[in-house]
């Protein structure tokens, strides 16, 4: 929004990007105050919520829960038109957001990245929603949020906003250190990378990455040294997040339908998307989408199990000490002993390792009594 360029993002101790003032380019105009999401409110009410799953179990497993992003990513493109979502950069050192308008593309976009990406660029979105294409926009609120004030009004019916349900983000060094201990360990540069790996169903999430030189490491996410710290260490806006349920900017939030398996019908071992639709067109938009399941539920079905859509999670109380660390690139196995202990993390692992093996309908039953 600003006219004289005078803002440009830069990393911060914590390591994460921050808008920087230039002085010398400033003139005080004020536009900047008043352009920031920060300073608005959107409200807007839940107009129809869904469960969603791909009926393609080939398509399913490559998503992160029940595939709704890339159908809708998939009938955009197939309708001429132009998607915008993060991918991983072309050597997975980064994570960043991309303009996609081929099927191919859907390809780079799907599954989980659980890091901070660089900024998209809004001022292309803003053509792209002037030209009457129809665009599908992902990313999380906070970012919807920016985008709704760039189209200035909600006037663009070719445009749809897409929310994903968010705890927060890490650190984009966070990510970097991790490709780069792995590139070190296994002497071979990154090929392909996955966060939420369906190894043998979604109740186990692994992180699997692939080598140039045939190599593989497989772990399972959430016991992982990655999976621990960017769950627990995030940007400092997000332990109070602006953007909730009761503030929301998007067309549609998205995201693991958790508790799905208490529903008739809802669940599927391979990953459901819980999808709250904010009006009509989002609606409509849903009920179009080919070769998959969508059965609506109620509003209180989704936010009895997924606690993230409404509240900002609590800031771990070494923040500020363990986010430079991070930032620092300190080894992230050391990160993880000197917060959690060794035999936190042994029995951990040990916990998901015992998972893994379990059929998905005992988790289901032991999951319905512990509810």
């Amino acid at each position: 929004a600003c006219a004289k360029q005078a803002i440009s993002m830069q990393i911060n101790e914590m390591g994460y990007l921050h808008p920087t003032l230039n002085n010398t380019k400033c003139v005080s105009c004020g536009i900047c105050h008043d352009s920031c999401p920060t300073s608005l409110t959107f409200k807007n009410i839940p107009y129809k919520c869904y469960s969603f799953y791909l009926n393609n179990k080939h398509d399913l497993l490559k998503s992160a829960s029940g595939g709704v992003a890339s159908a809708i990513a998939a009938k955009t493109i197939k309708d001429g038109g132009i998607v915008y979502g993060v991918c991983y950069s072309d050597d997975f050192h980064s994570i960043e957001y991309r303009r996609f308008e081929t099927p191919e593309d859907v390809e780079r976009f799907r599954g989980s990245k659980y890091a901070e990406p660089c900024p998209p660029d809004y001022r292309q979105l803003l053509v792209d929603a002037r030209s009457g294409r129809k665009v599908a926009f992902f990313g999380l609120p906070c970012h919807i949020a920016a985008a709704r004030i760039i189209l200035k009004s909600k006037d663009f019916e070719n445009v749809t906003l897409c929310a994903l349900m968010c705890l927060g983000k890490a650190s984009s060094q966070l990510y970097k250190s991790f490709i780069a201990e792995l590139e070190a360990k296994y002497n071979s540069e990154v090929a392909y990378a996955n966060m939420r790996w369906k190894k043998k169903d979604w109740n186990s999430s692994y992180i699997r990455v692939d080598f140039t030189n045939g190599k593989q490491f497989i772990e399972n996410g959430p016991s992982s040294y990655l999976g621990l710290l960017s769950h627990e260490f995030f940007r400092p806006s997000c332990y109070d997040c602006q953007f909730k349920l009761a503030n929301a900017a998007e067309d549609i939030l998205i995201g693991d339908f958790w508790g799905a398996e208490y529903l008739e019908g809802c669940h599927n071992r391979y990953g459901t998307s819980a999808v709250i639709a904010f009006n009509e067109k989002s609606a409509t938009l849903l009920q179009n989408l080919s070769d998959s399941k969508l059965i609506e539920v109620s509003l209180n079905d989704i936010l009895r199990t997924n606690g993230a859509i409404q509240k900002s999670y609590r800031k771990p109380l070494m923040y500020e000490e363990y986010s430079k660390r991070i930032n620092q690139g300190e080894s992230l196995q050391k990160l993880c002993q000197d917060n959690w202990g060794s035999i936190f993390l042994y029995v951990l692992k040990l916990k998901y390792a015992l998972k893994s093996m379990l059929p998905d309908e005992i988790i289901r039953k032991v999951k319905r009594l512990k509810h």
